[in-house]
């Protein structure tokens, strides 16, 4: 079966990140996320099956924006010293956090509470963006800009 014209499956996700901030991926009502989004139920069933597969795209969604924000504040920094690097970089990840926390908020709802699908995809992602932070500062220490010391203690 061909695709159908349109982007229903964008708009559900959209809609659903909008209300992710009252109830997390757990509160959505498909039936409301479907009547937000001005898209027939059928749609939300034909682009994602069913729930799960909608939450890991929401959830690959929301996190593409955060690291493709955080790979620009690095671009950002070019040639830059090590020092200016890392600035820019966490600079752009609490930026990110600060335009988003009420949808953050929500999510952290669903770990909490202890959402199988959030953890996963927790687990799967985070070392991304944590393994970046961890390379800027071991070029920071590198540099003598950061003293050498633990991660465990630098990262925080």
């Amino acid at each position: 079966m061909s695709r159908p014209a349109g982007d229903a499956d964008k708009r559900l996700i959209r809609a659903a990140m909008e209300m992710i901030p009252q109830g997390g991926l757990a509160g959505l009502s498909i039936r409301r996320v479907a009547a937000r989004a001005g898209v027939n139920l059928g749609m939300y069933h034909y682009h994602f099956k069913g729930k799960t597969e909608f939450q890991r795209r929401i959830l690959n969604e929301i996190y593409e924006k955060f690291f493709t924000q955080l790979i620009h504040g690095l671009e950002e920094a070019g040639g830059t010293s090590p020092r200016e690097k890392l600035r820019r970089t966490v600079l752009a990840a609490a930026g990110f956090i600060r335009e988003n926390r009420s949808l953050l908020f929500g999510l952290a709802r669903d770990l909490l509470a202890e959402n199988p699908e959030v953890i996963r995809f927790a687990r799967t992602n985070f070392p991304r963006h944590v393994l970046l932070l961890i390379r800027l500062v071991k070029d920071c220490q590198k540099s003598g800009d950061i003293r050498p010391m633990s991660m465990v203690h630098v990262l925080p």
